[in-house]
């Protein structure tokens, strides 16, 4: 694969990855929690990237057990677990830290 077809691939996988930001800030709208709530979401959303994988069967290839998972779960998955990181760098940009902090003291 040449260095422009990598480019234009991560350019759609960043599109990919923005187009689901916006479905979650239509969803849930502006999100702003601290770091224990944010790795409780985050968590929650790996576990659906293991429970795809999970769901997947075993089957042998040139001797070896493989494990076949729906690709299209797989991927959507792990696209959803990118968005919510990225939500949580955009709270942790907008000061959301520092604004509990603040409520605390």
């Amino acid at each position: 694969m040449g260095i422009i077809t990598e480019k234009l691939r991560w350019s759609e996988l960043v599109d990919e990855v923005r187009a689901e930001r916006l479905r979650q800030d239509q969803k849930w709208g502006e999100q702003d929690f601290v770091p224990d709530v944010w790795l409780s979401i985050l968590i929650e959303e790996v576990g659906k990237v293991a429970r795809v994988i999970n769901e997947g069967h075993l089957t042998m290839k040139d001797g070896w057990p493989v494990k076949e998972v729906q690709i299209e779960d797989y991927r959507e998955q792990l696209v959803q677990v990118a968005a919510v990181v990225i939500t949580a760098v955009e709270c942790l940009d907008r000061g959301c830290l520092r604004r509990a902090d603040d409520d605390m003291s």
